[in-house]
C-alpha cells in the first residue's frame, strides 16, 4: 500500500514538472 503511494507520488511529481516545463517553454515562445 506505502508503495503505491509513493508510486504515485513520484507520477504526480513527474507530471507536474513536465507540465511546468511545457507551460515554460509556451511563455519563452511569447516573448520572443
Amino acid at each position: 500500500m506505502t508503495a503505491s503511494i509513493l508510486y504515485r507520488r513520484d507520477v504526480a511529481a513527474r507530471i507536474l514538472q513536465e507540465e511546468t516545463m511545457l507551460m515554460t517553454d509556451q511563455s519563452i515562445a511569447a516573448e520572443h
